[in-house]
């Protein structure tokens, strides 16, 4: 394929090499402050979240006798109960992303450069590779190197923020609502 001097561009390309272009171009989405999805968001509800939980490895599994099934038992009903937390998602340079979630046992901060991979934990204590992409209604993190396959999006629901995510084919929900 030959892209013509409008786009700047002088030589010819590959089918592969501008399916890569387009893929790039779609991940680089101008994620702006003016976006709704940005700002300080409360819990209100979950679906699904304890078999989510579950399928993550905070389990006691029938006859498991050891120190840390015990412990994703613990972590699990810790998570559960843990009902007031907060979401805040700001853009940074019209490219950056942070993302920061806060209850009264954990804070977990992130900054993402929309297309770029970036280390991270998950919640469950995994070491990953997420890369944020913005599909221009929807917040995906896309995580490499988990044990199971796994997800994380945030978009918009009526006026309230849905975050959902799924391990091992097990998808969970939780709903927030806007507190600026």
């Amino acid at each position: 394929w030959y892209l013509s001097e409008a786009y700047g561009l002088k030589r010819t390309f590959s089918l592969e090499e501008l399916r890569v272009f387009i893929l790039k171009a779609e991940k680089m989405a101008t994620f702006s402050s003016d976006n709704p999805i940005c700002g300080k968001w409360k819990l209100d509800h979950s679906e699904k979240f304890e078999e989510y939980l579950k399928a993550a490895g905070m389990d006691n599994s029938a006859g498991a006798t050891n120190l840390r099934s015990g412990v994703g038992a613990i972590k699990r009903q810790l998570a559960k109960r843990t009902t007031h937390i907060e979401q805040t998602i700001k853009s940074l340079d019209g490219n950056k992303v942070y993302v920061k979630i806060w209850s009264r046992v954990l804070t977990k901060e992130d900054t993402y450069v929309i297309g770029e991979p970036v280390n991270e934990e998950t919640l469950e204590g995994e070491k990953v590779k997420g890369t944020m992409t913005f599909d221009g209604s929807k917040l995906i993190d896309n995580i490499d190197g988990s044990k199971k396959p796994s997800y994380n999006s945030r978009y918009l629901e009526g006026d309230q923020l849905v975050q959902e995510f799924s391990y091992d084919g097990v998808a969970c929900k939780r709903f927030y609502t806007r507190l600026e």
